[in-house]
């Protein structure tokens, strides 16, 4: 795992193409739109339809149907997502992002996981708009916008949250609320391509969405 700074090394063309469409931190960034920009900013309401851990805080409450609190790592993690990654664009971008990241110990862990999925799930791998699942997905995102230093994470605080965004995510994407999750995102994507068709083609023509 990465630690300090390890986090504001430059990264690869290919670490960078990985996270394209999570969107630089920029003022060109801020004129541009994601399908994700247009869901709930809140966990609680992307999350509708299964029941996850509670937020961090009553500022985005969870629905009734909760599991065990969160631990005050997750919770610092939340607490960080809203805030560091709400300096760029909302937390919508990345609550409603496709971007999926199987937990696991390490890289080959999570490529065990997804080999899985892939035998027993098909149908995740075969719609790219809803989901991109590889093992070190927002490991890679985070580690981007780290190193831009107009997003505000400190040293350290990057793990925090990239931790937070697997722990989050996985099950809310790729286990028992997955259903839910893709309900979600195709509404998203059809919305999306309905109010804004060339801002759409422009990003499929780059697999952006």
């Amino acid at each position: 795992m990465l630690q300090g700074s390890s986090w504001r090394l430059a990264l690869s063309a290919a670490a960078a193409a990985a996270c394209v469409a999570a969107g630089p931190c920029s003022a060109a960034a801020a004129d541009s739109s994601y399908p994700a920009d247009l869901g709930p900013a809140s966990l609680a309401a992307a999350a509708k339809g299964w029941p996850p851990p509670p937020p961090a805080s009553g500022e985005h409450p969870a629905p009734a149907r909760t599991a065990a609190p969160w631990p005050p790592a997750l919770k610092t993690g939340y607490r960080l997502t809203v805030a560091r990654c709400g300096r760029c664009h909302t937390p919508a971008r990345v609550f409603n992002h496709r971007y999926a990241e199987p937990e696991g110990k390490n890289v080959p862990d999570k490529e065990d996981v997804i080999a899985s999925l892939k035998a027993d799930h098909p149908g995740f791998f075969q719609a790219p708009g809803v989901w991109q699942i590889e093992a070190d997905v927002w490991k890679l995102c985070v580690e981007r916008m780290a190193a831009m230093p107009a997003s505000g994470i400190k040293p350290g605080e990057g793990r925090t949250i990239w931790l937070f965004l697997v722990a989050e995510g996985a099950p809310r994407k790729l286990g028992e609320g997955a259903s839910a999750w893709k309900t979600l995102r195709e509404s998203l994507l059809k919305r999306f391509k309905a109010e804004r068709p060339g801002r759409y083609r422009e990003l499929e023509a780059v697999d952006g969405l």
